[in-house]
């Protein structure tokens, strides 16, 4: 006999005030959702039979695993190697809608910037041995002009995405010259 009827369908009355609850159920009276894997602890919640919501930032069956939000850089591909004379072609390959700016850097020193919102396209004239070629260049595929031996370096591409979040994401390549 099961006065508070074991949570409806979630359980079974196994005698008095004993309940035994269906899989994804839980609690003296089957009423609370159970998520066995714990929703990733703090990382989600419990909303349903064995159905995690995640928190922002998380994502996975159980909220197990960081998820990059909006963009994700995937590869960067570089000359190998450039040639002193020659324009160099720089390209980053990224997924994602949602985007803020694309930043390109010479070892930590930003040389290329996009912010498509507030029409900003511009490079950055002081990091010695790099000049970029703004006309050419865009949100995928950056070109150094007239490379010359201080051009070789450590070359990242920064993707930020949008609002709320702005997530990064980044990857880095070695540029050699010849």
């Amino acid at each position: 006999d099961c006065t508070d009827g074991c949570g409806g369908s979630n359980g079974l009355c196994t005698g008095p005030n004993s309940c035994t609850c269906n899989i994804g159920y839980k609690g003296s009276s089957c009423g609370s959702y159970d998520c066995p894997l714990g929703c990733g602890d703090s990382n989600g919640r419990c909303t349903g039979p064995n159905s995690c919501t995640c928190n922002i930032g998380y994502t996975g069956a159980s909220c197990e695993s960081w998820a990059v939000l909006g963009v994700q850089v995937e590869n960067i591909s570089v000359p190998e190697p450039a040639v002193v004379g020659h324009t160099a072609r720089l390209e980053c390959k990224w997924s994602g809608q949602d985007w803020y700016s694309i930043r390109w850097y010479k070892d930590d020193e930003n040389i290329f910037t996009i912010i498509p919102k507030t029409k900003v396209k511009e490079a950055t004239d002081d990091v010695h041995g790099v000049t970029v070629d703004v006309d050419s260049s865009n949100e995928y595929v950056v070109f150094l002009k007239d490379v010359v031996a201080a051009t070789a370096g450590e070359y990242k591409c920064e993707v930020m995405g949008g609002k709320p979040h702005f997530v990064t994401s980044v990857l880095t390549k070695t540029l050699t010259v010849a």
